[in-house]
C-alpha cells in the first residue's frame, strides 16, 4: 500500500509506503517536508508570470541599461548634459536570453523630465554578436 500527499501550494505529489515503522517514517517526512518546503518557496519567488524582482534596482548596470534605452529611443538628446537617472523597478526572466523590465525616472539638472518603463531583450552570449533590443518604451 502507498500513501499519497498532495501539496497544493507547490503543485507535488509525495508518495511513501505504508508497509514501513513509523520511526522510519519520522526519518523520511522530515526530508520530504524540506524539499516540499524549498520547492513551494522557490515557486513563490518567481511566481508573477516567471519574473524575478530585484530589490535594489538602482545599481550602475541599472541605469547603463536605462541610459542605453532612453537615448536609443530619443537620439536627439543624446549630447545634451546633466540627465541622470533613477531606476526605481527592475526585473529579469531568463528566455533564449534575459529579459529585463525596467522602471526608471530621467532628471536633467535635478529637476524631474520624465518617467519612463521598457523592456529590453539581451541576447544569449553564444549567438552572433548584436546589442540589445528594446521591446517596448514609453514615457510620461
Amino acid at each position: 500500500y502507498r500513501f499519497i500527499v498532495a501539496f497544493p501550494v507547490s503543485n507535488l505529489l509525495v508518495c511513501r509506503s505504508r508497509s514501513l515503522a513509523n520511526r522510519d517514517m519520522a526519518a523520511l517526512d522530515a526530508p520530504m517536508l524540506f524539499v516540499v518546503l524549498l520547492v513551494s518557496f522557490c515557486k513563490e519567488t518567481v511566481a508573477p508570470g516567471g519574473w524575478t524582482e530585484d530589490r535594489t534596482p538602482d545599481r550602475p548596470q541599472y541605469q547603463a541599461m536605462a541610459q542605453f534605452v532612453y537615448f536609443k529611443q530619443k537620439p536627439h538628446l543624446r549630447g545634451d548634459d546633466g540627465f541622470t537617472f533613477l531606476v526605481t523597478q527592475a526585473r529579469w526572466k531568463v528566455l533564449i536570453g534575459i529579459l529585463y523590465q525596467l522602471g526608471f525616472i530621467i532628471f536633467r539638472n535635478d529637476m524631474i523630465v520624465e518617467k519612463c518603463i521598457a523592456t529590453v531583450f539581451l541576447p544569449p552570449p553564444a549567438r552572433p554578436p548584436r546589442g540589445a533590443v528594446v521591446n517596448k518604451f514609453w514615457c510620461r
